[in-house]
Formats: structure tokens, C-alpha cells, sequence
């Protein structure tokens, strides 16, 4: 989900737009709607095409099976709804937020803890904008969107508290390996022999 700078759109705009123009692509959309229809009323003769498909096509498997942007994605439209500059916004906005999060060599555990900071803090930016708007609401309604802020806050310190700790950790290790095989920083030789 990066922002590209040539032209402003995101990359899930961007990926649209991109599937549209390949023929081949629409071609292999349209075989695989006629799978995925098969699958999901439990056909399971189709499956080892499905799977020669998914071989075929890795970007299917890998957009279908990131679950972390499918939840962005359901939080984005519960959030703005038909308001597409409020969704281009909110996508802009995470886009920017894995930057500034994100960090050179980061581990595949700190990406995945990221995604969980940003859903989080998503679903805390959707439950406080929904208790503000609970001026008409009965109290029970009120008192269920708090408890709903209270628990996306708490989520969300969670996320955030996860990825300082394993970065801590990472950078310890980090330490403790140059420190054991003679790698830091202004160490020679002559050190390493004493």
C-alpha cells in the first residue's frame, strides 16, 4: 500500500487500474470467478485447478490471502463509507503511517506487528469518531461505543507496545552478536587478539 509519487494514487488504486488494462489478467479473472463460484459452494473437483490457477497467478494468492489489508480495507469502508476522499485520505494516511513505522531490514515479525498498529489504530480512529456521533443514540448504544473505544485504545497500545519490544529486542541481539563475534564498532585487531 505505497503511495506512488508520480501521479498521487495509492497502490490498491493503482492495482485496479493495472488489472483492467491486462488482457491476459481479465482473462484469468474470469476463469478464476468461475472457480472461486465452484469453491465456495464446495466443489471439490475444481480444486486441483484452483490450485494449478493460484500457482500460476501468485499475485491472486497473495492478495486474497493478506488478511491484514482485507481488514484495512472493511475498517476504511466502515469508516468513510461512500466518501471516496475520505477513503483516499484514510489510504494515504496508513500509506504514510508504514512509513514513518517501517525501518530498513525490519524483520517479517516488526512487518506483521505494523500492520497490527495500523488496523488498531484504524478501528481506534473508527470507534472514537462513532462515540462522537452517538448524540442521539439511547444510552445502551453510548455505553457500547465506549466500551468499543476503550477496547480498540487498548488494542492499539498493545500493537504499539509489541513493536517497541520486539525492536528492543532485535536491537539487543544485534549487540550481543557483535559484541560475541568482535564486530563493533572501532574494534581491531590487536583488540580482538586481547
Amino acid at each position: 500500500m505505497k503511495v506512488d509519487d508520480t501521479n498521487g494514487t495509492s497502490n490498491r488504486s493503482q492495482d485496479a487500474q493495472e488489472n483492467r488494462s491486462d488482457p491476459e489478467l481479465s482473462s484469468d479473472v474470469e476463469k478464476l470467478a468461475e472457480l472461486v463460484a465452484r469453491a465456495e459452494i464446495g466443489d471439490e473437483e475444481i480444486l486441483p485447478r484452483l490450485r494449478g490457477f493460484r500457482d500460476r497467478r501468485p499475485a491472486i494468492w497473495e492478495s486474497a490471502g493478506d488478511v491484514a489489508r482485507q481488514a484495512q480495507d472493511a475498517q476504511i469502508a466502515l469508516y468513510a463509507g461512500p466518501n471516496l476522499l475520505l477513503r483516499e485520505s484514510v489510504e494515504r494516511k496508513l500509506d504514510a503511517l508504514k512509513d514513518e513505522l517501517s525501518v530498513p531490514d525490519q524483520s517479517a515479525l516488526e512487518a506483521l506487528i505494523i500492520e497490527r498498529v495500523m488496523l488498531s489504530w484504524l478501528q481506534a480512529g473508527t470507534a472514537d469518531a462513532q462515540l462522537a456521533q452517538a448524540d442521539d443514540v439511547s444510552k445502551a448504544t453510548a455505553y457500547t461505543r465506549q466500551r468499543r473505544v476503550d477496547q480498540s485504545n487498548r488494542r492499539f497500545l498493545a500493537a504499539s507496545r509489541q513493536l517497541a519490544t520486539v525492536r528492543k529486542l532485535l536491537k539487543e541481539t544485534a549487540e550481543i552478536s557483535a559484541m560475541m563475534y568482535g564486530e563493533q564498532s572501532g574494534c581491531t585487531d590487536t583488540d580482538k587478539l586481547t
